[in-house]
């Protein structure tokens, strides 16, 4: 685009413009997944002899805008290059660390394309982001400005910092744990002027809530949050929809050998008009990363239903009476209320288990006479129940286990789930009960 602007066309650090605020729960988890990769990402600048002319490297190239961009070895400068309209950067150390990445949308919506630039301000090296060094990008829109009939190249940057206190001034963002049920961090954002209320196991009716799971140990225990804080501002291009992209990253810390996590992004989309970067409406969610992806606990089973599985089966000949191996799969759209069925030919220890009654809340399996389910496999975390899918996906939703003993003597195994469920919801189940 070409207008006229006073001479302040130095690049100047523009604070992002919090303007209106809105959401949208419609957000590609796949692209997400690829801006974390590709902010992650920490390489070194190797220029190939191809790229080089003698005195320069071409280090990224815009055909359509025609706009180039070189690196000066002997002097570490680089140059950006519009037709006969140049501008200098003193970007030397920065291409060593990422090389800098173009696009070409119109981002201000009057019909002219702006090329965007992405380049590395700085690295870091955080042990929850992969364990290894990635780049802090800045985010630069450039424009050809006409001052006193003399054209110029305007860069107009959005830092790496420069969503912080905007987005802390006019958002409010609580981080909390269930209470009822800790595999639930909930991320609840509002206008700052809104209050965010909860019920007494600490789920809240905020309209716009999101779920993550935190962390769980190889002994299936889930960690105490403690604090959260945001981490980085990660810029990139959306390049299917051509727009300029902002992901703030969350970092959780656990009581727990105060260790911290990265939880996921409060995504949002970002334009830009007169000289200001903005947050556009209707984009400010939160993806968590693909290992924290969790269902919503607020969904939970229209009604109290329940189904009862009886080993019609005796007592298996064993030596052993405790009872550390039980895993099998049920199909929960086969059974009636009650069902009797013949647990001999099962493999795993399930034939010394007499009932099995499953509900939208868990499993309760009393064991035959004479067996105990084993507190060592609760004690090691060696359990799970999972949510198996016909696309070959694997939801585990156990929550807590225990092993109690019943007024008759009977030794009781308790797999509580991690919310409730209607039961065409549960399809087909796996139970693992020890190894």
């Amino acid at each position: 685009m070409r207008r006229k602007y006073a001479p302040f066309i130095a690049a100047a650090a523009l604070v992002i413009a919090i303007i209106i605020f809105a959401f949208s729960y419609s957000y590609s988890q796949k692209q997400n997944e690829n801006k974390i990769k590709d902010a992650t990402d920490y390489s070194t600048t190797e220029f190939t002899t191809s790229d080089f002319d003698g005195e320069r490297s071409l280090l990224c190239e815009n055909k359509e805008g025609n706009y180039q961009l070189y690196y000066y070895p002997e002097t570490e400068k680089v140059l950006l290059v519009h037709g006969e309209l140049e501008r200098e950067f003193n970007w030397g150390w920065s291409v060593k660390i990422h090389i800098p990445e173009m696009a070409y949308y119109d981002v201000d919506d009057d019909g002219e394309k702006e090329l965007l630039l992405r380049v590395a301000a700085s690295t870091a090296t955080d042990d929850v982001i992969n364990s290894k060094p990635y780049a802090v990008f800045n985010l630069f829109v450039i424009e050809v400005v006409e001052t006193d009939g003399v054209e110029e190249l305007a860069a107009f940057m959005a830092g790496a910092n420069t969503w912080r206190d905007p987005f802390k001034d006019a958002i409010k963002v609580e981080i909390t744990q269930l209470k009822d049920s800790k595999k639930f961090i909930q991320v609840a954002m509002n206008n700052a002027d809104v209050g965010i209320s909860y019920d007494d196991i600490g789920l809240t009716n905020n309209k716009y809530t999101y779920y993550a799971g935190a962390y769980r140990d190889n002994k299936n225990r889930y960690y105490t949050l403690d604090t959260w804080n945001f981490n980085s501002g990660i810029y990139t291009f959306d390049e299917e929809n051509e727009k300029m992209v902002l992901d703030i990253s969350i970092i959780v810390q656990y009581e727990e050998e105060e260790f911290r996590e990265y939880l996921g992004n409060i995504h949002c989309d970002i334009t830009f008009s007169n000289g200001k970067f903005h947050l556009t409406p209707n984009t400010i969610v939160f993806v968590p990363m693909t290992p924290k992806i969790v269902t919503d606990p607020r969904e939970r089973a229209s009604q109290d239903w329940s189904v009862k599985l009886t080993n019609s089966a005796g007592a298996p000949s064993s030596s052993s009476k405790e009872i550390n191996w039980i895993e099998n799969q049920f199909n929960m759209n086969t059974y009636r209320s009650d069902t009797t069925l013949d647990f001999s030919a099962l493999n795993s220890k399930i034939k010394c288990v007499d009932s099995i009654e499953i509900s939208e809340s868990g499993i309760i399996m009393t064991a035959k006479s004479g067996y105990t389910f084993s507190e060592r496999v609760v004690e090691n975390g060696t359990y799970t129940v999972t949510i198996e899918g016909d696309d070959g996906s694997s939801q585990q939703i156990d929550n807590t286990v225990t092993v109690k003993t019943d007024a008759s003597g009977r030794s009781i195994l308790t797999m509580n789930f991690d919310k409730t469920y209607d039961r065409e919801d549960l399809k087909t189940l796996r139970i693992k009960f020890g190894v």
